[in-house]
């Protein structure tokens, strides 16, 4: 260490400057003699150049502890050398005990009068938290001012610690993303829908959803990345697993706004459905509509229901074409069944039967059930597909066994016809059953006819009474007519004529040739052969020169429930006019009764039958009036197709008389 050179003018000082000439000439004896008798003085300057020489042996034997009192005088004067020379003496524990705060203090001092070394010995303590509190902001300062004094080792601590900084900010972030993503991931696999984009094969479908769970899992994902559009949407999915749709539609809400399609989409559904929001399809559309200008094929899917039920839109049958078809080309399955279903109805674009198998096929090749039995249909019937039974039974049996009644029954159909597969009355009334069960109508007539005749099952005319019953109660013309003649006949039901008369009228008026054959025989008195109606269809009398013409009878599945439905045509050639009208049954008695006319076009050609509502004769308050487009069969007298807004598919069958 180098000994302090300062210009002093008084004896003591003379003393001292005596002391430091023979200290630089080499002679520390006569030097260790002048600096005390000035450091007894109280020269500071005497006391810290002591307190080097017993620091380092020079005059004096080696003695940390004389070297740490005579820092202490003059550190206590305020000497700042002195006070970074007692720092160190505290930071190593040499002659006092080891103090990291004691150093801390006294490095602060000497620093805070601008000494370089202690400015950097002081920036190492807080940069290694000894004697202090860890803290990298106060180190990096202390550093700066000692770099500022070309302090070199400052300078080198000041780039190590940027970059140890920039490490430390690159390793959190890094951690901070994997911890937002491994959250986010939990959102998905809990909340996330597989028909978000870039989600296939992710997600969770909405009755899988654990509402629980998935609340607090998206929850803490939000709590990670706040303001995340898709995980405000997956919240939304949760608490609607919840049934909480109002706060459901606040997460959609957030999302929506922010342009997640998918969240505008269910916010539409939740307008149009009026649960946690006011129902409104006009803003329901709205939603739609910016999700489907994105792409999202839901929102397509949905804005052509809007389209075709007239729904916050004007009806428009193109406008629903053109959306279904838009979803349908990025292969939405549902889409697709349905564009197939307006083709093939001929309902806002050319009918096309080809064009519908097509489409069929697209939803079928996905596993869309009810696309499934259609074109299973269209093969039975050799309608835009050649006919191919084999074809048939292989599509209605993938639909059956996804548990879609049309499917099942006919399968069951031809099973018992033995076309396309083997006959086997048995596994026939096996899928009759199952269908039957799903209350529908026409399985329960054939199941009910193989009790009747021991076909596949073991003769039991109550069991058939039964089956009979449940069809003829949703007004199954063929149902009504043999449960009349075991009425009739008493078989399997006590024998009541008042009863079979009954059954026979509601039969007759529905199409029934053979109540009506009965109701003539038992009116007149005259024999008229009693044959029970069969399973499969039977052809009808000659149609009239219009086959639309006429009075029909029949049903709609629609979003209220069943409707039943009666219809008279006016003959006017292929322009049509007339009446629809809609009323309970037996599995939707609430529903009141609504009556308007309608008017369309018949296509002999293709068969292909438009009806357009016109005006309300009684309307039931908030009802809509519904237009029908299908096919006519005028050998079978059965007219099917779709019924809109509100409706899906409706069958009507021709009235006797």
């Amino acid at each position: 260490m180098a000994f302090i050179l300062t210009a002093t003018f008084s004896a003591v000082a003379q003393t001292f400057d005596e002391a430091v000439a023979a200290a630089r000439n080499g002679d520390f004896a006569t030097a260790l003699r002048g600096f005390t008798a000035a450091a007894e003085n109280g020269n500071v300057s005497a006391q810290f150049n002591l307190g080097l020489m017993y620091e380092n042996g020079r005059g004096v034997p080696q003695d940390d502890a004389a070297a740490v009192e005579w820092y202490r005088r003059a550190a206590e004067q305020g000497y700042e050398s002195a006070q970074l020379n007692l720092g160190v003496m505290y930071d190593n524990g040499r002659g006092v005990p080891q103090d990291d705060a004691a150093a801390v203090e006294w490095y602060r001092r000497a620093a805070e009068q601008g000494h370089e070394s202690a400015q950097y010995n002081l920036g190492v303590m807080y940069a290694n938290g000894l004697g202090v509190p860890q803290d990298l902001a106060i180190a990096q300062e202390w550093f700066r001012k000692a770099a500022e004094q070309r302090h070199k080792g400052a300078t080198k601590r000041l780039a190590s610690l940027a970059a140890s900084a920039e490490r430390r900010e690159r390793r959190a972030a890094e951690a901070l993303a994997a911890n937002v993503r491994r959250l986010a991931d939990r959102c998905n696999a809990a909340a996330g829908s597989p028909l978000e984009p870039g989600n296939a094969g992710r997600g969770v479908a909405r009755n899988d959803i654990q509402p629980a769970n998935a609340i607090a899992v998206c929850t803490e994902a939000l709590a990670a990345a706040p303001d995340t559009p898709a995980l405000q949407f997956r919240l939304g999915r949760a608490f609607a697993a919840q049934q909480d749709f109002v706060a459901a539609a606040e997460q959609y809400a957030l999302a929506a706004n922010a342009g997640y399609s998918p969240a505008q989409s269910n916010l539409g559904t939740l307008y149009e459905r009026g649960t946690g929001v006011p129902q409104d399809y006009a803003i329901a559309a709205q939603w739609y509509r910016q999700a489907a200008d994105q792409q999202f094929s839901v929102a397509q899917f949905n804005l052509a229901i809007q389209y075709l039920h007239g729904r916050g839109l004007p009806q428009d049958a193109t406008q629903a074409v053109d959306w279904f078809r838009r979803a349908a080309d990025q292969g939405f399955g549902p889409a697709q069944f349905e564009l197939a279903e307006l083709i093939n109805a001929g309902w806002g674009i050319t009918q096309d039967n080809a064009a519908a198998a097509q489409w069929y096929r697209a939803a079928a090749d996905q596993g869309h059930a009810k696309a499934q039995t259609a074109l299973g249909t269209l093969y039975a019937q050799g309608r835009g597909v050649e006919r191919n039974d084999t074809a048939a039974v292989r599509w209605f049996a993938k639909a059956a066994k996804q548990g879609d009644p049309a499917g099942q029954y006919s399968y069951g159909v031809l099973l018992s016809l033995g076309r396309g597969v083997g006959h086997n009355n048995a596994e026939a009334a096996a899928w009759y059953h199952k269908a039957a069960v799903q209350n529908y109508a026409a399985a329960q007539y054939n199941l009910g006819a193989a009790y009747r005749d021991g076909q596949g099952v073991t003769q039991d005319d109550i069991a058939a009474a039964d089956w009979f019953r449940r069809a003829a109660d949703q007004g199954h013309a063929n149902a009504q007519a043999s449960l009349g003649l075991m009425h009739e006949q008493g078989r399997g039901v006590p024998q009541d004529n008042a009863e079979a008369l009954r059954l026979y009228r509601d039969a007759a008026n529905a199409g029934s040739q053979f109540a009506a054959q009965r109701l003539a025989a038992l009116g007149q008195g005259a024999q008229a052969p009693v044959s029970a109606p069969q399973q499969t269809n039977a052809a009808s009398s000659p149609p009239p020169a219009n086959p639309v013409a006429g009075t029909w009878s029949g049903r709609s599945e629609c979003d209220d429930g069943a409707r039943g439905l009666n219809l008279t045509i006016v003959d006017a050639g292929n322009s049509l006019t007339g009446e629809l009208s809609f009323f309970a049954v037996p599995d939707n008695p609430a529903l009141p009764t609504g009556r308007f006319t309608v008017s369309g076009v018949y296509q002999p050609a293709s068969g292909s039958v438009k009806l357009i509502p016109g005006e309300w004769l009684e309307r039931p308050e908030g009802y809509r009036a519904l237009g029908l487009a299908g096919k006519l069969d005028p050998t079978t007298g059965q007219f099917t197709g779709r019924a809109s807004p509100g409706c899906r598919r409706f069958e009507l069958t021709r009235n006797a008389g």
